[in-house]
């Protein structure tokens, strides 16, 4: 079930000011994913610095 509007501006008051690029991205990401679009299982789905794999050689 996704979040409400009362969750997203709870979200972004926490994170307001606060956190580093590089040791914060992925606390934000699953906390963003969680608590404003109510994704249950973010820790499961998503996924960072995942390798891209091109045709080039």
């Amino acid at each position: 079930m996704a979040g409400t509007k009362a969750d997203a501006a709870r979200f972004a008051r926490e994170w307001s000011g606060k956190g580093d690029e590089n040791q914060d991205t992925q606390r934000f990401w699953i906390g963003f994913f969680q608590d404003v679009l109510g994704c249950e299982d973010a820790i499961q789905r998503l996924r960072f610095e995942v390798p891209v794999q091109t045709a080039a050689l």
